[in-house]
C-alpha cells in the first residue's frame, strides 16, 4: 500500500494498526471499527494545524529504520522482493 496525502485514515489504520498510536498523538479520538474516520491524511493534518508531510515522514522513517533492517536480517533477497511487492501492491 502506497501511503499518500489522500490515503483515508481508515485504510491506513486498517493496513497498519500501529498508526493509530501516532494519529492519537496528533488528536485522533477513539473510534469504533464500525465507524472509522473517513477523512484523508491531508484533511486530518489540516484540521489539526500540522503538516501532512510530518505524518508521512513518520511512516517512511518506520519503514526505513525498522521494517527494512528486520527484513534484511530474516530473509534472503528473493524472499524480500516477494514480500515487499505483496506489502506495497495497490
Amino acid at each position: 500500500m502506497n501511503i499518500t496525502r489522500e490515503t483515508r485514515l481508515a485504510c491506513l489504520v486498517g493496513r497498519y494498526p500501529a498508526a493509530r498510536v501516532v494519529l492519537t498523538r496528533y488528536g485522533l479520538d477513539s473510534y469504533e471499527e464500525a465507524n472509522p474516520p473517513r477523512e484523508s491524511i491531508a484533511q486530518f493534518a489540516e484540521d489539526r494545524g500540522i503538516p501532512a508531510k510530518r505524518l508521512l515522514e513518520h511512516h517512511d522513517l518506520r519503514k526505513e529504520n525498522i521494517l527494512y533492517p528486520v527484513l534484511d536480517r530474516v530473509t534472503d533477497e528473493e524472499e524480500r522482493k516477494e514480500l515487499l511487492q505483496e506489502c506495497f501492491a495497490e
